[in-house]
């Protein structure tokens, strides 16, 4: 299966990436879960560590980078997210989306990069682990991604987006039969999710294929 540079075409891309420099001070201090950073709605000014100079003008980088990654500037991004990574050097917000915007544009080995520095300073988040992972399954280090596959699920095991590509990298080890429970999973899962009928189905019909069963 061929992976997509795209996020639109990723299963997980429905999934709401939280921005703001509440959530990029809060990732990088490890202080929020994946799931408490997509529904937080803390006010930057009521973060006590804003009123230093620096990290007003990192917010202000970092609001650019997401500002341009809207708009599909990704090297404009990616020069906004180094601005606020020279002034906050433990912002792994900055780092993460960096490595985002390197993955839009294909830079592979830029983007384990940045993902890895990421996961250093905020080991919590999902993202960066899933991201990492497409990443290095694109540039054949299927073993390495799997392992970022299976940690996304240790996490969550519902992510159903884990458990589709760790089945490919499954398939691309000539483990079969390993694929085929990741497929299936996958499939039970998306069932559940809204939006997903048609990957759903592409997946369903691969896993009867793999299996080998009448259409």
């Amino acid at each position: 299966m061929t992976i997509p540079t795209q996020p639109r075409s990723l299963p997980l891309l429905s999934l709401r990436i939280p921005t703001g420099l509440g959530l990029m001070l809060l990732m990088g201090m490890g202080m929020a879960s994946p799931a408490a950073l997509s529904q937080s709605t803390t006010p930057a000014a009521s973060l006590p560590w804003v009123a230093q100079s620096n990290t007003r003008s990192a917010r202000d980088y970092a609001k650019e980078g997401d500002r341009l990654f809207t708009q599909e500037d990704y090297q404009g991004a990616i020069q906004a997210y180094t601005q606020s990574i020279q002034l906050f050097p433990a912002n792994a917000y900055a780092y993460y989306n960096r490595g985002n915007a390197y993955r839009k544009l294909e830079k592979y080995k830029e983007a384990v990069f940045d993902y890895n520095r990421s996961l250093q300073i905020n080991p919590q988040n999902n993202f960066a682990y899933l991201y990492r992972g497409l990443a290095l399954l694109t540039v054949n280090q299927v073993e390495a991604a799997a392992a970022n596959f299976s940690e996304v699920i240790k996490r969550d095991e519902n992510n159903a987006t884990a458990y589709h590509y760790r089945g490919d990298a499954h398939l691309r080890l000539n483990q079969r039969e390993a694929a085929i429970e990741d497929y299936t999973q996958a499939v039970d899962l998306y069932k559940k999710m809204k939006g997903k009928g048609d990957v759903r189905r592409d997946l369903k019909k691969q896993l009867t294929e793999l299996k080998g069963e009448p259409k």
